[in-house]
């Protein structure tokens, strides 16, 4: 896999990358560890027989998954030599035996029913993980976005501009962060500073605020912001609410990933869906390994793959499930925080010399603003 990086997104997607199959955006360190993010991936070669050689940043690099395969092979194995031991009459009656129907008729049943509500329950998962990257990192990228382009017309202060920027980073890092140190959230605002977002003293400020709001709290910051500049500027009451407007859309971002992951799918549903998926590897396994006791050994090679097949599919649901669940906590597939700062920050950058850097045609709008 190719390393590059964080933030070369745009090199990334380049002519000579577009051929990878995936490719990196650097590597997260995460309490400790560290993940090769997965930053784009082609979905023409993933949709051919070339996905067979792709494992890594994959849920077949899950632990968790084989160990539960092997598990329900052990179960399986058991499973066979119990019935062949204890049960000889019960497997005395071949392939048609009444036992064996019973079996596969309850097998098949709840094999149904685990799939069915998996399918529901992957859709839920995949469209709250949407709504936290459209509608929460969305709107904070966009709000920031926006303000540059805003005020790269309008404004020449580039202290504050910059400033915008590093609080729209601040408002995704310390959802990060939260996800990441959940115990001792307050001691680890210090990576803000270690990581060029906020100052010393600003992150004195923020643990003056305290509560459970800090990444829309910071967002009253680029308020203020806004308003100074607007009266530096005697911009219009329009332009100065339709600016706050852009503003509460960043904060309603920070809102919506807050409101989003303090409130995580009911334990009772994932509990549930969780409990079933077991009872059925359980289930099927001794199934598997009766009908394998009863039935002829030509039976064996498909028995086996059925048994392998149906829980090694419901087990990596439940994981991706799980990992969609938290994008903000590290992995390889979760949100890049990396990224996500360096798009914020070239992005902005860029609206700034664009409105410097304006076509020959627009001489009479040209700023005398210099380029940071």
């Amino acid at each position: 896999m190719q390393t590059q990086a964080a933030g070369s997104h745009s090199d990334a997607s380049g002519g000579s990358a577009r051929q990878r199959l995936y490719t990196s955006a650097g590597v997260q360190k995460v309490s400790g560890r560290a993940y090769g993010h997965v930053d784009s991936y082609n979905s023409t070669q993933l949709a051919s027989s070339a996905l067979f050689c792709v494992i890594k940043g994959t849920v077949l690099t899950s632990r968790v998954l084989w160990v539960e395969q092997f598990v329900v092979l052990l179960l399986y194995i058991i499973g066979w030599r119990i019935s062949a031991t204890f049960m000889p009459e019960a497997i005395s009656h071949g392939d048609d035996s009444l036992e064996i129907r019973i079996t596969r008729h309850y097998t098949e049943e709840i094999s149904e029913l685990a799939g069915f509500l998996l399918a529901f329950y992957t859709s839920i998962a995949l469209s709250r993980w949407w709504r936290l990257r459209t509608e929460g990192v969305g709107h904070i990228v966009g709000a920031s976005k926006q303000l540059m382009m805003l005020f790269g017309t309008l404004a020449g202060d580039h202290e504050l501009l910059t400033a915008i920027r590093r609080y729209a980073r601040a408002s995704l890092a310390i959802h990060f962060l939260r996800r990441r140190y959940p115990s001792d959230f307050m001691e680890k605002l210090d990576e803000l500073v270690e990581r060029g977002i906020l100052l010393e003293s600003e992150v004195g400020k923020l643990r003056e605020v305290g509560g459970v709001s800090l990444a829309e709290s910071v967002w009253a910051w680029v308020a203020q912001i806004v308003v100074t500049l607007a009266r530096a500027k005697q911009m219009s009451e329009y332009m100065l609410v339709h600016l706050l407007e852009v503003v509460e859309k960043g904060r309603s971002g920070a809102g919506c990933i807050q409101a989003q992951m303090g409130t995580p799918i009911p334990l009772q549903y994932v509990h549930l869906m969780g409990l079933l998926v077991k009872a059925h590897n359980i289930i099927l396994a001794l199934a598997c390994g009766f009908q394998l006791a009863s039935m002829s050994h030509k039976y064996a090679v498909g028995i086996s793959l059925r048994l392998f097949l149906v829980p090694f599919l419901y087990n990596a649901i439940l994981l991706i499930n799980a990992e969609l669940a938290d994008p903000f906590g590290g992995g390889v597939n979760a949100f890049s925080l990396e990224k996500l700062e360096q798009v914020i920050e070239n992005s902005g950058r860029g609206h700034l010399r664009a409105s410097v850097r304006v076509p020959d045609c627009l001489p009479q709008f040209r700023t005398g603003m210099e380029l940071p």
